[in-house]
């Protein structure tokens, strides 16, 4: 008897242990089943998609994306690769990631926003994928957006040259597009209109829409560089009123000194004196000139006037300006005392006095009062 209950009992004992191993290996079955499902389910949810989007995102295709953001941007200055390689692309190297949009979600589409930080870069749209896998249906990316028209850009640049100078923004040569004013320059040295001294106009650039650094290279035509800074103005009216050389200067003073006197003395003379006075002026005015000319026609007048005498008291030299070879405008200013039937009184004249150089000596050509 005791030996068959312990026959019964082995035999139990065996059954329980099948049933147990077989319980095991069921249960590790679905185990294994279950984290097979799981891991598909992860696989196939909202946030997986959106992860697995951002791990494959590379620069080419991140440009494409976020070239029509930069188009705002002058792509002259600064072309779109290169602004999206300074300024975008960091962005999406460093901490990117996708937050739910939970008002634009539904059973069958999610959006998804695309944060730095905490800043918005982009989205995705997520739909549901037609074919079930474990009777899973996986969120798939249909729809992708980057955007930066977040970058800021900077203000404004403006710069004034004269006409004929080149100016590059960021390397890029600035042509007449770029151009918003133009204005005279040295509006007091009009005159010169028409000569080799006349001023160039200034000429106004202005560049708009551009990002970072983009800084400005000015050159004359002899490849001279300038601040952006520079009084081109002053530069211009500088250079005309200094063409002169020393030697030149020199001897212009020295000429315009006796013109003016015998300018003074021919205008104050009368009667008697005109054919005197027309003499000391008549050697320093050009043959054949308009002045000379303007001064044979003067001496009828001279025979009835009311001067007595007219008094050089000063000349003040203005202004040298070398037009060409041999040929000078010279700017004075002129104190006179006329003594005439009510007594004496005192004038200042201005005048421009057109100077050329023939057979080694110096004549007037024009002049003009002012």
């Amino acid at each position: 008897m005791s030996g068959a209950k312990r026959k019964r009992k082995g035999g139990l004992g065996r059954a329980m242990l099948v049933y147990a191993l077989v319980f095991l290996i069921l249960l590790g079955a679905g185990l294994f089943l279950l984290q097979r499902w799981l891991k598909a389910y992860e696989d196939a949810s909202a946030p997986s998609a959106v992860n697995a989007w951002i791990d494959t995102l590379d620069d080419e295709h991140a440009f494409l994306l976020a070239e029509p953001s930069l188009a705002h941007f002058d792509s002259r200055i600064c072309p779109a690769r290169e602004i999206f390689a300074r300024y975008a692309a960091p962005l999406l190297h460093g901490d990117l990631r996708g937050v739910r949009d939970e008002a634009g979600c539904s059973a069958e589409n999610e959006r998804w926003i695309l944060l730095s930080g905490d800043q918005i870069v982009g989205s995705l749209t997520l739909e549901r994928g037609e074919n079930a896998a474990r009777g899973i249906r996986p969120w798939k990316v249909c729809g992708e957006e980057l955007d930066f028209s977040f970058l800021p850009a900077e203000s404004d640049l403006t710069v004034t040259v004269p006409e004929g100078f080149r100016v590059e923004c960021g390397g890029y040569e600035l042509d007449e597009s770029y151009v918003t004013a133009r204005r005279a320059a040295c509006p007091e040295l009009s005159y010169l209109a028409g000569t080799a001294q006349e001023p160039p106009e200034l000429v106004t650039y202005t560049v708009t829409d551009r990002i970072g650094e983009t800084p400005l290279r000015i050159t004359d035509g002899e490849g001279r560089e300038y601040g952006a800074d520079t009084d081109f103005e002053a530069l211009l009216r500088e250079s005309i009123l200094n063409s002169c050389s020393a030697q030149e200067k020199a001897a212009l003073e020295d000429f315009i000194d006796r013109y003016c006197a015998g300018y003074v003395a021919f205008m104050g003379c009368h009667r008697d004196m005109v054919v005197s006075g027309y003499r000391a002026i008549v050697t320093l005015l050009l043959p054949e000139s308009d002045l000379a000319a303007r001064a044979a026609n003067a001496r009828n007048g001279q025979l009835w006037s009311h001067n007595r005498r007219n008094d050089l008291v000063s000349v003040e030299h203005r202004a040298f300006i070398r037009l060409s070879e041999g040929e000078y405008v010279c700017d004075v200013c002129f104190t006179v005392d006329t003594l005439g039937l009510s007594g004496t009184t005192r004038s200042e004249n201005r005048a421009r006095v057109f100077v050329c150089e023939k057979d080694g000596q110096l004549y007037a050509s024009d002049m003009m009062r002012y």
